[in-house]
């Protein structure tokens, strides 16, 4: 399609330079024609015209004349609109009052302006032909400079789409990247209420349920301590008696006695220790769960503590991500704008220039 009307164009321009190059040498051979017709009519003549006096009742096809001519004159010249050489006149027949028929030779124009006339006509055509000649090598210049504009344009177009496509997929990726840290952010800053409102560091280190043991050993310990009169019997036994051990072996000491009073008599006192030391037994084991109860508890604050202060952190770092986010975005936008506006500037000059 467009080689067509490049075609179209071409033979168009080629025909009109064509029509003025043969208008143009028509003109010169009508011109020269008639200079050479001229010149023949003049030497058939037989001389200069008699200058006959204006007289009355001369008959038809007689042309009047007013105006002054010179008989002898040094130099005349004719100036014509086509010609920048100026025609001299050589001889001139006529002299004021004389009257003369149509066709008859009045003037002789001089050889040497003639062959001047002739040379710049000639000078004319071959300019004619010379500008023809640089009309195409314009023409074909013209096609290769628009071929050339047209396909610089097509690549700026093709850049202008990779850099748009390019920079979309850049910022698309950053803008990407930025709410996956978002939604992590927000997920760290929700486990950390989740664990504060919930109290779940409570839980993680068993607060409530040593508490529980503890209590329960050291109430039932409390009670054994009146039940027991467990001060009487420290003030008997000390504290020597505390295992179980110790109390078998003093019981089968006790009966190796041989007397049915000592072993009544230490039967008793082995109850008695039996006493104390499970007494003893568990009061070590409210100690040791009242040691673990404080561990757990200490543990338990200072991890709230953390907690408290790593979601302030975690607030504080959300809100950093969602600005980054909201100008990541601004900047994708903007980015988009001004890349679709290059590549519509780009694809308007490929489109001019075709």
């Amino acid at each position: 399609m467009e080689e067509n009307k490049k075609e179209k164009m071409s033979k168009k321009k080629k025909l009109t330079l064509v029509l003025i190059l043969v208008l143009v040498m028509l003109f010169i051979i009508g011109l020269s024609v008639f200079i050479i017709l001229q010149m023949k009519k003049t030497e058939k003549s037989t001389g200069p015209m008699e200058n006959p006096y204006l007289r009355e009742g001369m008959g038809e096809n007689v042309i009047s004349s007013s105006g002054l001519t010179a008989v002898g004159m040094s130099e005349e010249s004719l100036e014509l609109d086509f010609l920048e050489t100026k025609l001299y006149v050589e001889d001139s027949f006529l002299s004021t009052g004389n009257e003369v028929e149509a066709g008859t030779i009045v003037f002789r124009i001089s050889d040497e302006s003639l062959e001047d006339a002739k040379r710049e006509l000639e000078n004319t055509v071959t300019e004619a032909e010379l500008n023809y000649r640089q009309g195409l090598v314009d023409y074909e210049t013209s096609l290769l400079e628009a071929k050339k504009v047209y396909e610089t344009a097509e690549v700026n177009r093709d850049y202008a789409q990779a850099e748009y496509d390019k920079s979309a997929s850049e910022a698309q990726k950053e803008v990407a990247s930025l709410e996956e840290e978002v939604e992590s952010a927000r997920e760290q800053v929700e486990e950390y209420e989740r664990s504060i409102n919930e109290d779940y560091h409570r839980t993680y280190y068993r607060v409530d349920e040593l508490y529980q043991n503890y209590y329960e050993h050291f109430t039932l310990l409390m009670e054994k301590y009146e039940e027991w009169n467990i001060e009487n019997l420290k003030s008997l036994y000390g504290n020597s008696t505390t295992t179980s051990s110790e109390t078998s072996t003093g019981s089968s000491t006790s009966a190796s006695s041989g007397t049915a009073k000592t072993s009544t008599a230490s039967a008793g006192k082995s109850e008695n220790e039996q006493k104390l030391s499970t007494y003893n037994l568990l009061d070590e084991l409210v100690q040791q769960e009242a040691k673990e109860y404080k561990e757990a508890l200490k543990n338990y604050e200072n991890a709230r503590k953390q907690a408290e202060a790593g979601i302030e952190e975690a607030r504080s770092n959300l809100t950093i991500l969602e600005s980054e986010l909201v100008q990541a975005r601004t900047a994708y936008e903007k980015e988009l704008i001004q890349c679709k506006a290059d590549y519509e500037t780009t694809h308007i000059r490929k489109c001019r220039s075709e």
